[in-house]
């Protein structure tokens, strides 16, 4: 985009309807510049009252050219009732409008109701953060347990969720079991910092899953303190019962339930300034930082009880990284490493995964396993990978599709589901499979004769479902 004159770019964007416009302006501060820009030149166009022949005149046809009423009121005074100024609406007040109008409608609707416990609202652009002192002031702030936004953009520190207290329970028996806030998602475009609004979100001592989706000035050392407060409100909470239970024999009980109520699932997608974020959390069962592009190792990753793990489109992931986390986590049983282009040669060990999935990973050179419990993989279109070898007992899942190699060895006695469509190089001298239990093959798209899959009539064995057809593309050497 930088190629493209800024005098091209004001011409372009002049044919964007306001609303459109100033959603674009949020994007980036290059485009907010050249935005705001925009807005100037066709203000002073019309303050000058230039010629319908100069070439910035004809930004005036253009609606935006409304951008204050006042400049509106001053241009129907000024204009000779053309059908071109006839036509000019100052859309900026629509805008005005229909924030005010969509404001009523959410107050409204949430006045109705009392002891609503979930609240899921999408499409909220227009409102921006003022959507939060109207959640704030709703008569189910109390006793609300589910809060979802989505589409938000916030771009100031002006308003944060601040709930009122939940209300105790009719019989307190020492446990605040089913108050309180549990369940936070709030995705969108959001430049508001971490300690005048985000934190707002992680407050409620009894939260379990949190969604933080588009944090731009999210930085590693939020992820450190929001670790860390969670993590002093676990401790704390397990002096409390200690205390409380020296001498109650359901201490027990209690002990587990208040383990239940702290942060299980935390997801920080799409946060460009994280890159080298501390997680050290005893609860944590799972993890989502994908699409973080500038993320670049995960020092002194401590989380003994993740179960999935999240790590798709982190560009910059290193394999050392990968295979340390791995290490430091005994019960992981989901990894997720789609479109990591960092990673070239990886070897997994872990005796708890299940699942892993390897697609595009373009740098991919060569990956080993030593996973005993391993279920499904997917390893798909990594254009660098030549050779396959796979040795387990427990995978029935297995997708090599679009992969340029042109050896495979395969043992595998429990796999059921076998993809290897568009593996272009591949041809019966190339694979050596021991695969008695597969129902199910796909080779479209190769050079195998699926005679060296088809089991003879006398194995008592269940027919192979094998699909074939077309041609062996070299899809690498015609990609772009």
């Amino acid at each position: 985009m930088s190629c493209i004159p800024e005098d091209q770019w004001q011409i372009i964007l002049s044919f964007l309807a306001c609303p459109n416009l100033l959603k674009l302006s949020l994007v980036s501060t290059h485009f907010r510049s050249i935005t705001t820009r925009t807005y100037t030149l066709i203000s002073q166009s019309r303050t000058n009252h230039l010629s319908k022949n100069d070439p910035i005149t004809r930004f005036t046809k253009n609606p935006i050219s409304c951008y204050t009423i006042a400049a509106a009121a001053s241009v129907a005074s000024s204009s000779s009732k053309s059908n071109d100024e006839a036509k000019i609406i100052p859309f900026l007040s629509q805008m005005h409008n229909e924030y005010d109008a969509k404001r009523q409608q959410f107050t409204s609707l949430l006045e109705r109701f009392q002891n609503l416990r979930t609240i899921i609202l999408h499409d909220l652009e227009i409102m921006q953060d003022s959507i939060l002192p109207i959640i704030n002031a709703c008569p189910a702030a109390r006793s609300l347990k589910r809060l979802e936004l989505h589409n938000v953009r916030i771009v100031h520190d002006r308003h944060a969720l601040a709930l009122p207290p939940p209300p105790l329970p009719a019989n307190d028996d020492g446990c605040n079991s089913g108050i309180g806030l549990r369940h936070v998602v709030v995705s969108g475009t959001m430049f508001c910092s971490y300690q005048n609004v985000l934190k707002s979100f992680t407050t409620s001592p009894h939260l379990q899953y949190l969604e933080l989706s588009g944090c731009r000035l999210l930085t590693d050392g939020d992820v450190h303190h929001l670790i860390t407060t969670r993590t002093r409100l676990l401790n704390s909470h397990h002096q409390d019962i200690a205390t409380v239970n020296t001498t109650n024999i359901y201490s027990h009980s209690h002990n587990h339930h208040h383990i239940n109520d702290q942060l299980h699932s935390l997801s920080l997608p799409n946060s460009p300034k994280l890159t080298k974020p501390k997680l050290k959390s005893p609860i944590l069962h799972t993890i989502d930082l994908s699409r973080c592009p500038h993320l670049q190792t995960l020092p002194k990753f401590c989380c003994p009880n993740l179960i999935d793990l999240n790590l798709s489109y982190c560009s910059k992931l290193m394999d050392e990284t990968v295979m340390d986390v791995v290490t430091a986590c005994p019960v992981l049983r989901r990894l997720c490493l789609l479109g990591c282009r960092g990673l070239g040669e990886i070897r997994l060990e872990s005796g708890s995964l299940r699942s892993v999935n390897l697609d595009l990973c373009e740098g991919l050179r060569s990956v080993g396993f030593e996973c005993d419990r391993l279920n499904a993989l997917q390893i798909s279109m990594c254009a660098k990978l030549d050779k396959f070898t796979f040795t387990g007992s427990s995978l029935t899942e297995l997708n090599l599709s679009l992969l340029p190699m042109d050896e495979l060895k395969l043992s595998a006695p429990s796999l059921k589901d076998l993809n290897l469509s568009g593996c272009f190089r591949l041809n019966d001298s190339g694979v050596e499979c021991t695969c008695p239990a597969l129902e199910s093959l796909d080779i479209c798209g190769t050079e195998i004769n699926p005679k060296i899959f088809r089991r003879g009539r006398g194995d008592g064995a269940k027919k192979i479902d094998i699909l074939i057809g077309g041609s062996a593309l070299d899809w690498v050497k015609n990609s772009y």
